[in-house]
């Protein structure tokens, strides 16, 4: 009987948690060289999004790229966010973006700094989540810093990285389905899985 009780009790939180998942193949060319895997969790007024990647490439040599992040909001503010990149075991970049009062304290290798702003409610992991409709500006939290989004034509936009190097996203039902990474060495692209994609 308590048993059922307990039971009873938690099914208004599972109903009001909500979860879900995205997985995309990265190809180089015609070979896939990794994948990509991008989760996200509601409860209430926050939510949680995480990221992991991990690619595998042998030009002269072979390396590994493993990408890891994630992000947390309250009310739709991003509270907190990390991102971390490891090339062949060595960490290459690490970056943390906290919401303090008015602003956020920013946390890099090379030291820390602050962004005065009052609120960040879209960062780049909210690019394969939502589609940027009306929204002209994605935070990095790589570069850590806000990057302006252009539009090409219906459900197809451009982000340019301070690098030069840009990434061009395409969306169905609102869900990213294709990321193109054109930079200066090699263009990649992230296939969503179980989405037939026409060029």
């Amino acid at each position: 009987m308590r048993f059922c009780l307990y039971a009873l009790l938690l099914v208004p939180f599972i109903c009001n948690a909500q979860s879900s998942s995205l997985q995309y193949d990265i190809f180089f060319k015609t070979s896939k060289i990794g994948d990509m895997q991008i989760n996200a969790f509601k409860d209430g007024n926050k939510s949680t999004i995480t990221m992991k990647s991990y690619v595998e490439v042998s030009f002269i040599i072979s390396q590994t790229f493993k990408i890891l992040e994630k992000a947390l909001f309250e009310n739709d503010k991003l509270m907190y966010s990390e991102a971390r990149r490891i090339k062949s075991g060595t960490i290459t970049l690490d970056n943390q973006t906290k919401a303090i009062d008015n602003y956020y304290h920013l946390k890099n290798k090379e030291g820390s700094k602050i962004l005065k702003t009052n609120a960040i409610s879209y960062n780049f992991l909210m690019l394969y989540l939502k589609e940027p409709k009306n929204i002209t500006s994605v935070y990095s939290d790589n570069f850590q810093k806000f990057l302006s989004i252009t539009k090409l034509k219906d459900h197809h936009f451009k982000v340019v990285l301070p690098n030069n190097d840009y990434n061009e996203y395409f969306y169905i039902n609102g869900l990213c389905s294709m990321v193109k990474i054109h930079t200066g060495f090699f263009n990649v692209e992230m296939r969503q899985q179980n989405i037939f994609i026409k060029d």
